[in-house]
């Protein structure tokens, strides 16, 4: 047997056992001894989501919203200057006719994708 083919079972298991532990969260059942031995035991290549990123642009909207900025629609205007990154909120780098750069930074992170 190459180390391919185990690499293969490996992964195999893996995706089964994850599998059985996506079954027993649907049935409700995230209390019992055998989710929490199952949930060690399993890796998951999708972490939880940090809710570091929720939390930085609700407060981010936040300051917008005690201005009166939100109603007004500049907020909606002046997110695209901005993206998350390392925990918090920053300005987007631009180049010298003020263009931003968005290259290296996930769509998903860029200020027009905030919600």
């Amino acid at each position: 047997m190459s180390d391919n083919d185990k690499e293969v079972r490996r992964e195999n298991k893996q995706v089964r056992s994850l599998k059985r532990l996506r079954r027993l969260e649907g049935k409700g059942k995230t209390e019992t001894n055998r989710y929490k031995k199952l949930k060690e035991k399993v890796y998951t290549p999708f972490p939880d989501k940090d809710p570091s990123r929720r939390k930085a642009i609700k407060e981010f909207k936040k300051g917008y919203k005690e201005l009166g900025k939100v109603k007004s629609g500049e907020y909606d205007r002046e997110k695209t200057e901005f993206h998350f990154s390392n925990g918090k909120i920053s300005l987007m780098p631009t180049d010298d006719a003020d263009v931003p750069i968005t290259k290296g930074i996930k769509k998903r992170n860029q200020g027009k994708n905030f919600r």
